[in-house]
């Protein structure tokens, strides 16, 4: 039996607390973002629309960062409000240390220490 290449092998992956917060819409938005007065958290949006700007989630980032993947956050909290779920953006078109541009939206993305507490301006990313 050959040996698996190490280009082929899985890397392994520490799940990340993290916060993820909409800054702005992306300079192409495939969806712009929805006004706040017409979102209504937890219901499914219309897909012409995407998430209002300012829009924050906390969790588990469940998969390293990659350009044409979406984020991906088992999502804790929503708004400084508990809301459990599944967390995914559009697919990410360019990544930079403490950002993720989206084919709709700009994020700013923190990895948080185990306390919560005081945000890294690092990109959880490989």
């Amino acid at each position: 039996m050959r040996p698996v290449p190490p280009s082929l092998r899985p890397r392994a992956f520490a799940l990340s607390l993290v916060t993820l917060r909409k800054v702005s819409e992306a300079p192409d938005a495939v969806c712009p973002a929805i006004s706040w007065g017409d979102f209504t958290p937890g219901q499914a949006q219309p897909d012409a629309w995407s998430l209002p700007l300012e829009y924050v989630v906390m969790g588990l980032l469940l998969a390293p960062l990659r350009v044409g993947e979406p984020v991906r956050i088992l999502r804790l909290i929503r708004n400084d409000v508990p809301a459990a779920g599944l967390f995914e953006t559009s697919p990410a078109v360019e990544l930079r240390p403490g950002w993720v541009l989206t084919r709709n939206s700009l994020y700013a993305i923190r990895t948080l220490h185990p306390s919560g507490s005081a945000a890294r301006a690092s990109t959880p990313h490989e």
